[in-house]
């Protein structure tokens, strides 16, 4: 899920929708392309774009506002904070905590599981 639209990442990087950029076709593009519901026009209009491979900023903002509009982007957040939290659940019985260092390495990879679903994008 890197879109890289407004984030950190994107700022430092100087990039904006690196992936619409690549034209890859990520969880909310195959969500968006799929939705039944959501306008054909606008679909075709996000697979021409993406097709483009563009550096231009204002086609790659066009692309993400479809995105958002089609709600794919609420959607695969939500999946991954799903995911994360479920492999928390199966991971976390299997980490020693015997230590202190143990006990802190186990909260910082937590914390960095929750950053990475959860940071600006």
């Amino acid at each position: 899920m890197s879109l890289d639209v407004d984030g950190e990442y994107a700022k430092a990087r100087g990039i904006v929708a690196e992936d619409i950029h690549e034209g890859k076709r990520t969880l909310m593009v195959l969500r968006t392309l799929n939705d039944e519901k959501f306008a054909s026009a606008k679909k075709e209009r996000l697979s021409h774009i993406l097709n483009m491979k563009t550096e231009d900023e204002q086609l790659l903002r066009e692309a993400v506002d479809i995105l958002q509009e089609s709600g794919s982007i609420d959607s695969a957040k939500q999946t991954a904070r799903e995911m994360v939290t479920s492999a928390w659940e199966q991971l976390e019985p299997t980490l020693p905590v015997a230590t202190d260092s143990q006990q802190m390495a186990k909260e910082h990879l937590k914390s960095l599981a929750h950053y990475v679903v959860n940071r600006d994008l």
